[in-house]
C-alpha cells in the first residue's frame, strides 16, 4: 500500500480503527460504520460522533456550498474526502472514501477566536475576583463595627 493512502489518523485511536474498517470497504452507509463503530465497544453517542467526524469531509466548496469542504476540525479532511454516491429513492446513503489528488492545508483553530475567548474567560474571573473582594471588606466591616459597639 502506498504512503499516500494511508490511514491519516493514529491506528490504535478510535478515528484510526473505524477509518481502517471504511478504508477496507471503500463504500458504506452511515449505518455500517455506526454498526462497525458499536462493535468497536464505543457507546451511542461515541458511535455517532465518530462516523460523524469521518463522514465530514466533501470533496470541494461547490458541494458543501460555499462551507468549508474539510469538514469537522479534528478530521483529516486535507487528506481525504467522503464522495456521497447518488442513490435510489428509499435507500440510504452511501460514501466512497476517496484521497486528495494535491492535500490542502490543514484546518486550524482561529487564533484570534481563542485568544479573545481568553480574554473574556480572565475578565469574568478578574470581576468575580473583585466582587467577593468587596465583600470580604464589606464583612469585615460589619464585624469591626460589631466589636467596636
Amino acid at each position: 500500500m502506498s504512503k499516500k493512502n494511508e490511514n491519516p489518523y493514529n491506528e490504535k485511536s478510535n478515528y484510526g480503527k473505524l477509518f481502517a474498517i471504511w478504508r477496507k470497504a471503500q463504500v458504506t452507509t452511515r449505518a455500517k460504520l455506526l454498526e462497525a463503530a458499536k462493535g468497536l465497544g464505543m457507546n451511542d453517542t461515541a458511535a455517532n460522533a465518530t462516523v460523524t467526524v469521518l463522514i465530514s469531509p466533501r470533496a470541494s466548496e461547490d458541494v458543501c456550498r460555499g462551507k468549508d469542504c474539510l469538514g469537522n476540525i479534528s478530521a483529516q479532511g486535507h487528506i481525504y474526502f467522503a464522495e456521497v454516491l447518488n442513490q435510489k429513492s428509499g435507500e440510504e446513503k452511501r460514501f466512497r472514501l476517496r484521497y486528495r489528488e494535491v492535500v490542502l492545508a490543514p484546518k486550524t483553530r482561529n487564533a484570534k477566536e481563542e485568544t479573545k475567548a481568553v480574554k473574556v474567560a480572565k475578565a469574568v474571573k478578574v470581576a468575580k475576583a473583585e466582587v467577593a473582594e468587596v465583600a470580604e471588606v464589606a464583612e469585615v466591616a460589619d464585624v469591626a463595627d460589631v466589636v467596636v459597639d
